[in-house]
C-alpha cells in the first residue's frame, strides 16, 4: 500500500516524490551500514571454515581416533548449539515488539539495539561452527569432520556426492541466520506499524510489509549470493582433480583462472541473483551524462527491488564491461532528483579514484601476508596447541582467518573511511557546478529527533540556495532518517554521518582542509602500496625458507568394538 501523498509515477513504475518534504521521517527498516556490509564478510569466513576441513584432508580415522556411536552426537550438538542460540535472539525479539507498542518509548532506539544484536548472534554461528570442525570431542576422539569423513568412506554412494560434508557443516548456521531473518521480519512489521502514523503525517510514503516468503527470499539472496561463485570454483576443483593424473597442473591452473573468471563475473551474477531492472527515464539520461562528464563508462544503471526495505546505493565491478551502478527502490521514491544525482555522483567518485581496485589490492595483500604471518608463526606455537588442532596445519590455517578478521574489522576500515570521505568531495564538488536556485526545506537542515506521535512539520526554508554540499548533505540526512540509525554511529566501510558532514562543510570552506584532505588520501595509498610490498616480501621469505619438521603427538586410537 502506497500513502495517497505520493501519487506521480517514476518511469520504472516506483513512486518517488518529487518535490522536497520535511526531514526526519522514519521509513520501513533500512539496515545500518555496519550491519548490512557485514554479512559478506561473515559469510565469506562461513564458507571458507566449512570448506577447509577437505583442503586440509581431515581423514576420519587416519588422523584421529574414529568411533562411530559419537557421530550422531557431534552432529546433534552442533544443531543444539545454534538452537539456544536462536531461540536467545527469540526471546530478544519479544521483548523488542513489546517495547515497540508502547508509545513512550522511542522507536529508533528499540529498533536499533535489536539490529546491533544481528550481526553479534551471526558471528556467534560462525564462532560454533568453528569450534565445532576444530576442536576434538575428547581425548580420544577427533573433530566432527574426522568421524564424517571416516563414516562416509564405510558408504557406497555418500561418499561420491560432491560436497555433501560441508553442506552438512554450513546447514545449521544458515537454518539459524535464516530463523534470524524470520524473527526480524516480525520485529520490523512492529517498527512498521508503530511509525505509520508519523511517515503519513510527514508525507512519507508507507507500505505494508512483503509477505513472509518475499522477505526471506530477498535475505537469502541478498547475503548468500557469494555460495554460487564458491560452489562453482569447488566443482571446478573437483573436475581439475579428476584429470590431475593427465594434466599435473590442472588443479591450480583451473582454480587461478576460476578465481580470475569469478572476480570479473560477479557483479554480472548480483544483477542476477538480486532484483534488479534497468532505470529509465530523464532521471536515467542525467545519471548518464554525470558519468560520461568524467569518463567512467559502465555496464547498466539498475532499480535494485528491496520491497522499500533499503535505502542505499552501490557500484559493482572493476571492468567497464561488469561494472553497475545500483539504486533501491527506497532511495529512488524518497530523494530528489538532485538530491539522487548527488548520491550517484558519490558512487561516480569511487570509480573515478579506482577505489574497488585499491580495496582489491588491500584484500589479495592482506591474505598473503595473515597466510605467511601464521606459516611462521605455526612451528614456535607449543604442543598443546597444535595438539588442540589436530594437526599444524589446521593451527596455521586457523590463525591466518584469526589473523585475517582481525584485518578485516580493524584494518580495512582505516582505509574504507577515507575513501568514503573522497567520494563524498567528489560529489559536492560536482554539485557546486550547478548550484540549486531553489532553497531547500530549513527541516533538510537541521536533525530533530521527533517521538513517535508527538511532533510538529514546518513549511520554512533557508534564505539561501545551498551549496554543492549541503544538497548531498541533505541526501545523507534523509537517508539516515529512513534507516533509523544514530548519527554518532560508525559503520564498517562508512564513517558517522556527523563526521561525514563535518568533513565536507570543513572541505567546502577551507583551502587548507583541502590540501590537507589531498596530502591525506595520498598517504592513504602509499600506505596500501607499502602494505602490498610487504606482504610480497614476507611471502616470498615463507615460500623460500628451509621447512622446519613438525611432529604433532596423535591422540589415541580407539576403535569402535562393534
Amino acid at each position: 500500500m502506497v500513502s495517497p501523498v505520493a501519487k506521480k509515477q517514476h518511469p520504472v513504475m516506483i513512486q518517488r516524490k518529487k518535490q522536497h518534504t520535511p526531514k526526519f521521517g522514519f521509513q520501513s527498516h533500512v539496515a545500518p551500514l555496519s550491519f548490512f556490509n557485514m554479512a559478506p564478510i561473515q559469510v565469506i569466513l562461513l564458507l571458507v571454515l566449512v570448506r577447509l576441513p577437505s583442503t586440509l584432508g581431515e581423514g576420519g580415522g587416519q588422523q584421529h581416533g574414529y568411533v562411530l556411536s559419537q557421530l550422531p552426537t557431534l552432529i546433534m550438538a552442533m544443531f543444539v548449539s545454534h538452537f539456544l542460540l536462536l531461540s536467545y535472539v527469540a526471546m530478544r525479539a519479544r521483548a523488542t515488539i513489546r517495547q515497540l507498542h508502547l508509545t513512550t518509548t522511542s522507536a529508533a532506539a528499540v529498533a536499533n539495539r535489536f539490529e546491533r544484536l544481528l550481526p553479534a548472534a551471526r558471528w556467534a554461528t560462525i564462532l560454533f561452527t568453528a569450534c565445532h570442525l576444530f576442536f576434538p570431542a575428547s581425548h580420544h576422539g577427533g573433530a566432527l569432520p574426522a568421524h564424517l569423513t571416516a563414516f562416509l568412506q564405510t558408504t557406497n554412494i555418500l561418499k561420491h556426492i560432491p560436497l555433501l560434508p560441508e553442506c552438512l557443516y554450513i546447514a545449521p548456521a544458515m537454518l539459524t541466520w535464516l530463523g534470524f531473518w524470520t524473527i526480524q521480519y516480525f520485529v520490523e512489521t512492529a517498527y512498521r506499524e508503530r511509525t505509520m502514523p508519523y511517515r503519513l503525517a510527514t508525507a512519507q510514503p508507507a507500505h505494508e510489509m512483503p509477505a513472509i516468503g518475499q522477505y526471506l527470499s530477498m535475505q537469502m539472496r541478498h547475503n548468500f549470493y557469494l555460495v554460487v561463485p564458491v560452489v562453482g570454483l569447488t566443482l571446478i576443483e573437483y573436475v581439475a582433480d579428476l584429470a590431475k593424473p593427465r594434466f599435473p597442473n590442472a588443479p591450480f591452473v583451473a582454480v587461478g583462472a576460476a578465481i580470475l573468471l569469478f572476480l570479473l563475473m560477479i557483479p554480472w551474477l548480483i544483477t542476477r541473483i538480486w532484483n534488479t531492472v534497468p532505470l529509465a527515464g530523464p532521471l536515467r539520461t542525467r545519471l548518464d551524462s554525470l558519468a560520461a562528464e568524467y569518463r567512467l563508462r559502465f555496464k547498466n544503471i539498475l532499480v535494485w527491488k528491496t520491497h522499500n526495505a533499503v535505502s542505499n546505493a552501490a557500484i559493482l565491478g572493476y571492468l567497464p564491461f561488469s561494472r553497475y551502478f545500483l539504486m533501491t527502490d527506497a532511495l529512488l521514491e524518497s530523494l530528489t532528483d538532485r538530491q539522487l544525482e548527488a548520491v550517484f555522483a558519490h558512487e561516480v567518485g569511487h570509480g573515478y579514484h579506482r577505489h574497488l581496485w585499491w580495496y582489491l589490492v588491500s584484500l589479495f595483500s592482506a591474505i598473503m601476508l595473515t597466510t605467511s604471518a601464521a606459516d611462521l608463526i605455526t612451528p614456535h606455537l607449543p604442543t598443546r596447541i597444535l595438539q588442540t588442532f589436530g594437526s599444524a596445519d589446521n593451527a596455521a590455517l586457523m590463525l591466518s582467518l584469526v589473523l585475517l578478521a582481525w584485518f578485516l574489522t580493524l584494518c580495512f576500515p582505516f582505509v574504507s573511511h577515507r575513501f568514503e570521505h573522497q567520494a563524498d568531495h567528489f560529489a559536492a564538488k560536482h554539485m557546486a557546478k550547478q548550484p540549486d536556485s531553489i532553497p531547500l526545506p530549513a527541516a533538510m537542515l537541521v536533525t530533530p529527533s521527533p517521538e513517535t506521535i508527538g511532533f510538529t512539520v514546518g513549511p520554512m526554508t533557508t534564505a539561501a540556495p545551498p551549496s554543492g554540499a549541503e544538497i548531498f548533505i541533505s541526501a545523507l540526512d534523509t537517508i539516515t532518517d529512513l534507516s533509523h540509525r544514530s548519527r554518532n554511529q560508525r559503520g564498517w566501510m562508512h564513517p558517522s554521518i556527523n563526521q561525514r558532514v563535518a568533513l565536507l562543510r570543513e572541505l567546502e570552506s577551507s583551502p587548507v582542509a583541502q590540501q590537507r584532505f589531498a596530502r591525506q588520501q595520498r598517504r592513504t595509498r602509499l600506505y596500501i602500496i607499502l602494505f602490498a610490498a610487504a606482504a610480497v616480501a614476507l611471502t616470498t621469505y615463507a615460500t623460500l625458507r628451509p621447512v622446519p619438521t613438525l611432529t604433532t603427538p596423535q591422540p589415541e586410537m580407539e576403535v569402535d568394538p562393534g
